[in-house]
């Protein structure tokens, strides 16, 4: 057990997947805080699934931005449309 960590460039290389700020932020401490191999090798396997979480939630975010655009063009429904058409007539 090492407690002076010395850097891995395969977790360096891991950590890029990171694209969060404070996930790169911490995950800079945590690389020098003298954490051990395991602990660090732990603790980057929970940022990356962070990650992840925080990629699918701005997938989602877009999504629904995308079908509220989609509801803000929206005419109505049938009725709607057969009372608008009969005030005009």
């Amino acid at each position: 057990m090492n407690k002076l960590h010395i850097p891995d460039p395969h977790m360096n290389r891991e950590a890029t997947k990171l694209k969060s700020k404070h996930l790169k932020k911490l995950w800079k401490q945590a690389h020098y805080s003298g954490f051990t191999d395991e602990e660090l090798s732990k603790l980057q396997d929970e940022f990356l699934k962070h990650q992840q979480k925080l990629d699918e939630y701005e997938q989602m975010k877009e999504k629904l931005a995308e079908l509220e655009k989609v509801t803000d063009n929206n005419l109505g429904s049938d009725d709607e449309l057969r009372l608008l058409h009969k005030e005009f007539k």
